[in-house]
This record gives structure tokens, C-alpha cells and sequence, in this order.
């Protein structure tokens, strides 16, 4: 009670409103991290590593919320729409951000105008895979064989409109491949089925399917980087497979509601460039094989949200993909 009055007392003295020494106080509380998919995926693993750290940073609580639903809208909507104090912040990914605008005919939430980005973490290759019951190793023999059985050959997603399908929708458009998509509920339910050969092929970060590929319980195809991947320098990329200008990654980054005050930003902004730029982070990220975003300012991170939107819109409306 003392130390509120003095606080009082001291914001009359200087003419300063009660509500700028709250502020000025963040954070007192903890913090809760929203992520847009089941646990046990490879993001949500890395939202938990940097849950772990920031509480450190911060010397607050940070609580995971796993809000998987509508492709990661509800997550989205949810954190965009809830108070903007600095207390809710996002984990977003190409497909949360990037995609689900030009997949969903509507869409509440515009991550362009709603969301402030704080920082990007990740960026990484995807890897085609397949099930070694399938008699191929290179793309073309993948493909070959899908069309020499046509409607027999079927690829695993983490569900509808995300990256694992949009990216494999882009392919069979580009390349004649003949799969049909089995959406799941993250990348990780879809494991099961993709190792007994329920399910023949999945496109996903390596850090979710190389382990699997190390053990030999999958078959790496190719890599959808410029260059081949340091997890799987011997499996080639698109251009080394014959299909050039078709290169992508996927990455994740964390935000908060456009409207979080510019000082609480800045706090955020700071202990997650802290966290993202530390060899703690960079041995994470050796460990589940998976490569960290190049560092931006802020001007260059609403650029490229800008831009990702852009030309995932291009590549959607093209081969004509829905998520509704």
C-alpha cells in the first residue's frame, strides 16, 4: 500500500498520469504465447524454446496457448483482437500470415494491418519425402510413377491451405505430379500414417520429417532452396532436379497487435533479438535441424510480411487453391 501511494504521490508531483508508470512497469505479469497448432510439431517446439527463454529474459512467466483451428485463424484472430498490451503475442508462420490471406475468401484478421512483426526466427528448407515402399529416388521417378498410376499416389499436409499443401499444390501444378492431398491437424498427426505407407509423400520442414529420413524410415527427394540444405547436403534442390525459379522456404516469426504501444514493442523487440540472435538459440536450432531468418530492421520485416503476401497471392490464385 505504501509503495502505491508513493507512486501515486509521485506521478502528481511530475504531472505524470498513473497509466504511463504502468506502463512503464512492463512486464508485471506473465505473458501468454499463442501458437496456431497442436503440440508436438516442429513449430510448436520452437515456440516453446523461445517461451522458455523470453521468461527468462523478461523475468516473467510465459504460458503456451496451442490454439490450433481454421488453419491458425483462431489463434490469429484471437491475438489480433484481444488487448493490446503486450501480454498476447503470436507465433506466426508462412501459412498463418502469408498464406490464409489468400486462401480464405474471409479472413477477420488482415496480419498485414493487425499484426506489428517483432521479430523473425526462422527460416528454413522443405523436403519432399516419400515412403521407401514407393520405388523412387529422384523427382522425375516420383513423378513418372504417379502418372504410370494415376490416382493411386497420395501426399500427407498439415492441413488445408498451409505451406505442406500450398507448396505440394505448386509442385503438381508445375510439374505434372499426380497426388491427391489427405489434410491432418498438424504435421505431426500425419506422422503415423506417412511411416506405415498409409499415406505415400509429405512436403514439410526438415526439421520435422529428418529424423525420420536419418533412420531410414523415409525417403528424401528433394529440397525447396536455392541451395542445397546443410541436413541434407545429398539430396538435390528443385533447379538440380529440372525445375528452376520454383525455390521456396518457410519461415516463423513472433507478433503482437499493431497497436501494442511503440515502448512495449521495443521491449518485446529487444529480448526476442537477444534470444534469437544467441548461441543458445543457434545450438537449438543445430539440434532440431533448422536454420535461422536473416536479421532485419524493423522497416525490412514489414517489407518482407509485405511482400510474402504478395507473392504467396500470386502462386494461390494461379493454381487456384481455397482453404474455405
Amino acid at each position: 500500500m505504501k509503495k502505491f501511494s508513493a507512486i501515486v504521490l509521485m506521478c502528481s508531483l511530475v504531472g505524470m498520469p498513473l497509466s504511463a508508470a504502468a506502463q512503464a512497469a512492463y512486464p508485471s505479469k506473465p505473458i501468454t504465447l499463442t501458437i496456431p497448432f497442436p503440440p508436438g510439431g516442429a513449430s510448436d517446439a520452437t515456440g516453446r524454446k523461445v517461451g522458455l527463454m523470453l521468461s527468462s529474459e523478461l523475468g516473467q512467466p510465459v504460458i503456451i496457448d496451442n490454439r490450433p483451428g481454421a488453419g491458425g485463424n483462431m489463434a490469429l484472430d484471437h491475438v489480433a483482437g484481444g488487448a493490446a498490451d503486450g501480454y498476447s503475442i503470436l507465433q506466426g508462420n508462412t501459412s498463418v500470415i502469408a498464406l490464409n490471406p489468400n486462401t480464405y475468401k474471409t479472413l477477420r484478421t488482415s496480419p498485414v494491418k493487425d499484426l506489428a512483426l517483432l521479430k523473425m526466427a526462422t527460416e528454413g528448407s522443405m523436403v519432399l519425402a516419400v515412403n521407401p515402399s514407393l520405388p523412387v529416388r529422384t523427382l522425375k521417378e516420383l513423378i513418372d510413377y504417379s502418372r504410370a498410376n494415376p490416382g493411386k499416389i497420395n501426399y500427407a499436409s498439415a492441413g488445408s491451405g498451409g505451406i505442406t499443401h500450398v507448396g505440394m499444390e505448386l509442385l503438381k501444378s508445375k510439374t505434372g505430379l499426380d497426388a491427391s492431398h489427405v489434410p491432418y491437424k498438424g504435421g505431426a498427426s500425419a506422422m503415423p500414417d506417412l511411416l506405415s505407407g498409409r499415406v505415400h509423400a509429405m512436403l514439410d520442414l526438415y526439421s520435422q520429417l529428418g529424423p525420420f529420413i536419418n533412420q531410414g524410415k523415409l525417403r528424401a527427394i528433394v529440397v525447396t532452396n536455392e541451395e542445397r540444405s546443410p541436413f541434407s547436403p545429398d539430396v538435390p534442390t528443385l533447379k538440380e532436379a529440372g525445375y528452376p525459379g520454383l525455390a521456396f522456404t518457410t519461415w516463423t516469426g513472433f507478433f503482437v497487435p499493431a497497436r501494442t504501444p511503440a515502448n512495449v514493442q521495443a521491449t518485446l523487440r529487444s529480448a526476442l533479438d537477444k534470444i534469437v540472435e544467441s548461441k543458445e538459440f543457434d545450438a537449438y536450432l543445430a539440434q532440431v535441424q533448422n536454420s535461422k531468418a536473416p536479421r532485419m530492421t524493423t522497416e525490412q520485416m514489414n517489407g518482407f510480411i509485405k511482400q510474402e503476401n504478395d507473392r504467396w497471392g500470386e502462386i494461390t490464385r494461379a493454381a487456384k487453391i481455397t482453404a474455405d
